[in-house]
């Protein structure tokens, strides 16, 4: 387990050592300016059109909630004036604060001694402060725009319109992802045969949902031709609310649910995604649910519960983040 040893100190002894001193700190903060000029001249069209239209999505969900600074809608990386502003005493509250007992998850998988890992994690971990995990309250919708734009002469829109959703630990989290794969999720889903193949008025359509600690996102993005963009956005608000009002059909139920399950037990092939799945369940306070329990949950699922969830789901009020030529004028009666 040296591997182990290794790895908690460039975590938690590396981190000491580079808010200890001053000097460090600065050291770390004047490659500020090239990181951020790296960041902001991806000129790859596709890793940078998802970069800017997931932070043009996050900027509306922070306006969206009466606090206007929801953590799911800060950008990881930070901003120039953010990352160069913190100094040294900044930095020391921060571990203080954070870098305790109750923040700490460690996950493992593949050819270890659980009895031993316990061992090394009591061993290592009693450096940290007791305290308990940190508590995030919860944010609450405020009535503003629900769109964002950022305008921009391209030659391909990039559109992302969904709602506010389930956590991750919440009981329909299942037959939310079998929805999503209704919706959006693969080639025989409704918005690709519906918008691609059977109009071809996207380069790519998908659904995707993101569930956090507290709450959860179900959104669908699509890149078109700018002139498509709002035919394109009319068709994803005629596919959300039909499944919203009519629900699916068992042959849809059947076949996303097989898709569900075979692609997890492909996944459990990787020691690594067996890791990454543990610990993101325990860091948001979910189950930690064997193989065989998540097939169970998937079989659990119900044509009722289906129609229950994409009802409440569905039926929300929507968000829009668009990047293109447009003004936000153009685009917002298509969330009324």
């Amino acid at each position: 387990m040296r591997a182990y040893a290794l790895l908690w100190g460039a975590v938690l002894l590396g981190g000491t050592a580079a808010i200890g001193h001053a000097q460090g700190l600065q050291t770390g903060t004047r490659t500020v300016p090239a990181m951020f000029v790296a960041y902001e001249g991806n000129t790859s069209p596709t890793p940078g059109a998802r970069q800017e239209i997931e932070a043009a999505f996050g900027r509306l969900w922070m306006r969206c909630h009466a606090s206007g600074l929801h953590p799911i809608g800060l950008p990881i990386l930070g901003s120039r004036e953010t990352v160069s502003g913190f100094d040294h005493d900044a930095s020391v509250a921060f571990r203080a604060r954070h870098y305790v007992t109750g923040n700490a998850v460690v996950a493992a998988s593949g050819n270890v001694d659980h009895d031993e890992l316990v061992t090394l994690a009591e061993t290592h971990l009693r450096t940290l402060r007791e305290a308990p995990r940190t508590v995030r309250p919860v944010a609450q919708a405020a009535g503003v725009s629900r769109v964002s734009v950022l305008g921009k002469e391209t030659e391909q829109a990039h559109i992302l319109y969904g709602v506010e959703t389930m956590n991750a630990h919440h009981p329909d989290r299942f037959a939310l992802a079998i929805l999503d794969g209704v919706l959006g999720g693969g080639m025989s889903s409704r918005l690709f045969q519906e918008i691609r193949e059977k109009r071809g008025l996207v380069y790519a359509v998908y659904s995707f949902s993101s569930l956090f600690q507290d709450t959860g996102q179900f959104a669908v993005y699509a890149g078109t031709r700018p002139d498509n963009a709002q035919t394109v956005i009319e068709l994803i608000r005629a596919e959300m609310e039909s499944i919203a009002h009519d629900g699916v059909t068992p042959a849809e139920l059947d076949r996303v649910r097989q898709s569900a399950k075979g692609h997890l037990v492909l996944g459990m092939e990787s020691t690594r995604n067996r890791m990454t799945r543990l610990g993101k369940n325990e860091a948001v306070g979910g189950e930690i649910l064997s193989a065989d329990e998540i097939v169970e949950r998937f079989d659990a699922v119900t044509m009722a519960d289906l129609e229950r969830v994409a009802a409440s789901v569905l039926a929300r009020e929507k968000v829009l983040a668009v990047i293109g030529p447009f003004e936000e004028e153009q685009l917002r009666p298509l969330v009324a």
